[in-house]
């Protein structure tokens, strides 16, 4: 996650607070704010993540922060691979991946699986 020139703190909004209250929830923080707005549950959610990982826990988003929070979310992110060779899937292979990613959805990959193989 980049900045946009500024430090994000109790008050700011815009685009950037949205993208920021996104990652937070991508790593499991729930954020009950305005979306856009940084306010009480976005603060706890940044000083928490601060805590854990050892940086001084100000509830602002600084450089440092900002950088921590865009790898730990990258981190969360699935990496594509090439259509229709999607871990041997062959001409079904991205909709196997996508199916994979629901659980309830696991008989009807196997079921994918053994007819296309």
């Amino acid at each position: 996650m980049q900045l946009q020139g500024r430090n994000l703190s109790l008050t700011t909004n815009g685009e950037d607070v949205k993208l920021l209250q996104q990652k937070l929830r991508q790593l499991g923080f729930s954020i009950d704010d305005t979306e856009g707005f940084f306010d009480k549950t976005t603060f706890q959610a940044v000083h928490a993540l601060q805590k854990e990982h050892g940086l001084p826990a100000t509830g602002v988003v600084d450089e440092t922060t900002a950088k921590l929070i865009g790898t730990r979310g990258d981190a969360l992110q699935p990496k594509a691979e090439p259509a229709g060779n999607v871990k041997d899937g062959g001409k079904f292979g991205w909709l196997m991946a996508v199916l994979s990613l629901v659980p309830s959805c696991a008989p009807l990959i196997r079921i994918c699986a053994a007819r296309s193989g």
